[in-house]
């Protein structure tokens, strides 16, 4: 088949390499939890196929390895906390997701995922900033206090 025009042709290549993208969704907490995460799950594999992409969910830090993380377009923290000494994944698993974003990879952080990995220097740069605390309740001009490695801001 001779394609003679160059629209036909483009829109043909782009209809092929079109794949959804993939993005693994990691839930996982340690401590505070919630309540809205399977709700916000959902919501984001329902609208996923409407927007070409797939999405992956888990809260199994052993899918932080370079094999796995490699087959990801992103990376989605989804309101990840972590309160523990004890990073939420440990420091193999940070190796593979440092290497990830060192590569190119995409993150993507919803919430308090700026609430974990608090030991991780790379996350603080991926990050910017790091959750301290909500302010009062009450208090709906104010936003969270955030904290960087020049202390509280």
């Amino acid at each position: 088949m001779k394609l003679t025009s160059p629209v036909l042709a483009s829109s043909l290549i782009f209809m092929v390499a079109a794949q959804p993208a993939k993005v693994l969704i990691f839930s996982a907490t340690n401590g505070y939890r919630h309540e809205s995460i399977p709700d916000a799950i959902n919501a984001l594999k329902t609208a996923g196929p409407s927007h070409n992409i797939e999405f992956d969910q888990t809260e199994d830090a052993a899918a932080f390895t370079d094999g796995n993380l490699a087959t990801y377009d992103a990376i989605l923290f989804l309101m990840v906390t972590d309160i523990s000494p004890n990073d939420i994944i440990n420091t193999e698993q940070q190796s593979a997701f440092q290497n990830y974003l060192d590569s190119g990879g995409n993150f993507v952080g919803i919430h308090s995922a700026s609430d974990c990995l608090h030991n991780a220097t790379f996350y603080q740069r991926e990050i910017g900033a790091y959750f301290w605390d909500h302010p009062v309740l009450g208090e709906a001009a104010s936003y969270p206090r955030l904290y960087s490695a020049n202390g509280l801001e």
